[in-house]
Order: C-alpha cells, then structure tokens, then sequence
C-alpha cells in the first residue's frame, strides 16, 4: 500500500528545525514556502509575552527566564487565581519583577486567526503591545520543537500552502466564469429563476 507524502521546496537562508524533511521526502514545485525573508527573534534579556501566528492559529508565547513556554506550557509560570474575573482558561502572568513589572490576564489557548492570510505567510511573530509583526520568524529559536514536531510543523505548513492555493484557484475560476454559469452552479434556473413577471 503507498502512502500519501506530502512535499514542498524551502527557500531560506538559515535552516529552521523541520527543513531537513525536505530532504527526506524530496522536493516538490508546486507547493514552494519561500523564507528568504525572515527576521531574528530579539535575544534581549527581558521576559515578554508575544504570539506566533502559525498557520491561521494564534499561539500565546511567554519568555520567561531565557526560556520560552507555548500555549499549554505557559501554565508552568503563571499562577491561577481563585479569581471570578478570570475565565476557564485564562490565568494572572507577572513579567519583569521589581521596577517595570508587568501583571497581565492571558489566555493560554490557541485561537485562530486571519494574520497568516493577511500577509500571506505560514508563520508570523506578533506582538500584541506594539502591534507589530515579523514574518518567518525562526521557530527553533523559541522553543517550538518542544511544543511542535518537525513532522506536524512541516505538514502543518505544507497543507496551509495547499489550501491557500487551492482557495486562489477556485477564486481565479469563479471569476472567469460566465453569468449563465455562475447562476447554474448557485442553484438557480436561468429561465425560472429571473423570468419577468407582469
């Protein structure tokens, strides 16, 4: 029995932690993820709170102590507060004791998102306080391969560039179609449907 493999090209200047299944899977043009243009996660020494977009979800992403912590994992530096003003999932997150601290509600589950298709790119850093983004950021360098297989990370990203082509395909067929077409293919009758009535 023969198994569905599924393949894209990686373009990229620096390797992130799933580009060597392109090697194992093999390479195919159809689908290409271009990462020529990426940005550097900043390496400063403060603790933050910032989200990765990553394929329409969005990911809450806590830096704590040089170590990052995703989604479920932020449940291992925050505290639950017996608290009415905090819903199931949410929880009370203290960043930068002493001068310059932060108190904050964070919700650790994932949501989705329209960011990825906005800017047209799989994997996007966010940064709610500033409302800023940067595009392919590299995952390996917050930890991502803890939360997130390279082989979930790859296919993740491979059927988020199907769906986005497929999506453009029926978008360019629709609008080549003819009015008579379009009617038939939304149900209607074009003698029925429009007839004039006195």
């Amino acid at each position: 029995m023969e198994t569905n493999i599924t393949t894209m090209k990686i373009i990229a200047k620096v390797k992130d932690y799933y580009d060597y299944l392109m090697g194992i899977r093999g390479v195919d043009l159809l689908y290409v993820y271009d990462r020529t243009d990426f940005n550097l996660i900043d390496d400063s020494k403060s603790d933050r709170l910032f989200y990765i977009a990553f394929c329409d979800n969005l990911y809450p992403v806590v830096r704590k102590k040089d170590k990052y912590y995703i989604a479920e994992q932020i449940k291992e530096v925050v505290t639950k507060p017996k608290d009415r003003f905090y819903e199931q999932n949410e929880y009370k997150l203290i960043l930068n004791k002493g001068y310059g601290r932060d108190k904050m509600k964070i919700n650790i589950m994932s949501s989705f998102t329209d960011l990825n298709v906005k800017y047209n790119c799989p994997v996007i850093l966010y940064n709610d306080r500033v409302k800023d983004i940067s595009i392919n950021p590299l995952l390996r360098e917050i930890g991502w391969p803890s939360f997130m297989s390279a082989e979930q990370a790859y296919q993740s990203i491979y059927n988020w560039l199907a769906k986005q082509k497929t999506d453009h395909e029926n978008q360019m067929t629709a609008n080549n179609l003819s009015d008579i077409e379009k009617l038939k293919n939304n149900g209607f009758d074009e003698v029925i449907s429009f007839r004039h009535r006195k």
